[in-house]
């Protein structure tokens, strides 16, 4: 008993993975770059305002996989989660948490428009 199967279509198949893999990265990149930029937005418009130091030391950087977005003010800590002392005035943490969904949402739109551009998709 042998049993046979043919492919047809194969290199167009090969050929849209390797354009898939590159247009998908492309993307990702794109929209998380869109994500990162709106986080810093977002975090300065919320941080306490006293001589403009913490604001102004929230930022994003592209990094191996990503970006990375950071208070580096050396108070940003201590004004996020606050201290015996002084009370919490949080505004990283809720940036993120306000731009989640829609962080997510425009990623998977970048992900699934790449798929359908690399014509992978129907």
């Amino acid at each position: 008993m042998s049993v046979s199967i043919k492919l047809k279509g194969v290199k167009g198949l090969a050929r849209a993975f390797r354009n898939a893999s590159g247009l998908v990265s492309e993307k990702i990149d794109k929209a998380i770059a869109k994500n990162a930029t709106e986080m810093v937005a977002t975090a300065k418009s919320l941080a306490p305002r006293d001589d403009g130091e913490l604001e102004a030391s929230i930022g994003s950087a592209k990094i191996e996989n990503g970006y990375r977005v950071e208070a580096t003010a050396p108070h940003a800590g201590f004004v996020e989660w606050g201290t015996r002392k002084m009370a919490a005035k949080p505004y990283f943490f809720v940036s993120y948490r306000l731009n989640k969904k829609r962080f997510r949402s425009r990623t998977r739109r970048a992900v699934r428009a790449a798929i359908k551009e690399a014509g992978l998709s129907q």
